[in-house]
């Protein structure tokens, strides 16, 4: 097959139905689907049943969503891997427009678009990738080359619209240093330039995919089309990455950045500086965090790995932290400060 789509899912049978019939109804027809049902407890097997004459269906014991998609690697046979998130949906052009951007770049690792939200009561929210980029949300600036999206990509008929839409190439590894850049869902990448079945850290639910695109992308670029090819389900399930802690996705992303750009001697070369101050800006919202939470231990747990990192650097903002956290009730206090500031400045309007 040209393409495989591996959709990992748990729990979601009320979801993942309707997101397997959006990859089914693909105007590229060569290509297979894997779901790997995470060790699900709900009727996801039940629901999926009518399709198992046109899917692979892999059941394991719930293990994660990147050893899901791990897993459907190793059943993989395509040239190129599609992953699709349970809780997504794929506008039906999205496969043949993502293999024609990478049978024509064949020096990239990956292409991927922009994409919306839907909401419950059908609504959208456009252009979330505009959200996402907190450093360069500039296409022109962010990436080096960019060119009409070639008509004969996305035919008349398929395309938004009103669109007109830009096909850029880049490296989006030093923005991702501040932020995930790439819905998995949107996406397409080239099988040959990975290494292993062992793709996406399974340690890492938070930021396993966030790693994998910003390395494919500093080792073999990437092309963005600003275009949304692809609708983010609005919900909140039991499995929902947002749902987890704040706290704890923090913690993840500073291990993410201490692994990747941390241990890049050659990206703080070139750009003194960031990866501490991206560090250190990370801690502070830690910290902040768990003293709201009332977890004054951890928050001075984390004030004492910050200072030891060597990347704390000395200032009012750090003394402020350090004597926050060595008040008992601080975090009452630093919420309701919150509260006022959000009030006075009209934030939680």
């Amino acid at each position: 097959m040209k393409v495989s789509v591996i959709i990992p899912t748990f729990n979601r049978a009320s979801l993942v139905v309707e997101t397997l019939q959006t990859a089914l109804d693909q105007t590229f027809g060569d290509r297979e689907i894997i779901v790997v049902d995470d060790g699900s407890t709900d009727d996801t097997r039940d629901r999926l049943q009518p399709y198992l004459d046109r899917i692979t269906y892999i059941h394991q014991q719930n293990a994660g969503v990147n050893a899901a998609r791990n897993r459907g690697l190793q059943h993989a046979s395509g040239e190129y891997i599609a992953l699709l998130d349970s809780d997504d949906l794929w506008q039906p052009f999205l496969l043949e427009l993502f293999v024609n951007v990478l049978d024509r770049n064949p020096e990239v690792g990956f292409v991927y678009s922009d994409f919306s939200v839907l909401k419950p009561d059908g609504s959208l929210i456009h252009n979330m990738l505009k959200h996402w980029y907190t450093w360069e949300n500039d296409w022109d600036a962010l990436f080096a080359t960019a060119t009409p999206l070639p008509a004969e990509l996305l035919p008349p008929e398929h395309a938004p619209a009103g669109a007109s839409a830009m096909l850029f190439t880049g490296d989006i590894y030093h923005a991702s240093l501040y932020h995930p850049a790439v819905l998995p869902s949107a996406s397409l990448y080239r099988r040959s330039m990975t290494s292993a079945e062992r793709t996406f850290n399974e340690e890492d639910s938070t930021c396993g995919d966030w790693e994998f695109f910003a390395e494919l992308s500093k080792r073999n670029g990437a092309a963005f089309l600003d275009l949304e090819a692809a609708f983010n389900r609005s919900h909140d399930d039991e499995v929902r990455l947002m749902r987890l802690d704040f706290a704890l996705r923090l913690q993840r992303q500073i291990r993410f950045v201490e692994r990747v750009w941390q241990q890049d001697s050659e990206f703080k070369k070139h750009f003194p500086g960031e990866v501490e101050g991206e560090l250190r800006e990370l801690y502070s919202l830690l910290i902040k965090a768990q003293l709201v939470n009332g977890k004054q231990a951890a928050a001075s747990e984390s004030l004492r790995q910050l200072r030891s990192s060597g990347i704390g650097k000395p200032g009012l903002k750090l003394a402020v932290l350090k004597v926050i956290a060595s008040v008992p009730g601080s975090g009452v206090l630093l919420l309701t400060a919150r509260r006022l500031r959000d009030k006075l400045t009209g934030a939680d309007a």
